[in-house]
């Protein structure tokens, strides 16, 4: 897929693969202690990269990850 991203992207610019910088933090955004990261006075928002899998075809542990932070208020 990167291959073919270059070929629509074609910005003459060799920017993949793309490099891990210092300040991204890789990692399970559901479980992270986002406090020992960066305190929370000193950023507006975090943005993350979600599995986009149906409910199907989740693992076991994405599952529970998804139950750890929704709340079903109805």
């Amino acid at each position: 897929m990167m291959k073919e991203t270059e070929k629509i992207v074609s910005l003459g610019v060799e920017f993949l693969p793309l490099k891990t910088y210092t300040n991204i933090v890789e990692g399970n955004a559901l479980r992270i202690p986002w406090e020992e990261v960066v305190p929370k006075d000193e950023l507006s928002y975090i943005m993350g990269n979600p599995p986009f899998l149906g409910y199907s075809l989740q693992s076991e542990e994405q599952k529970k990850d998804m139950l750890s932070v929704y709340v079903d208020t109805a």
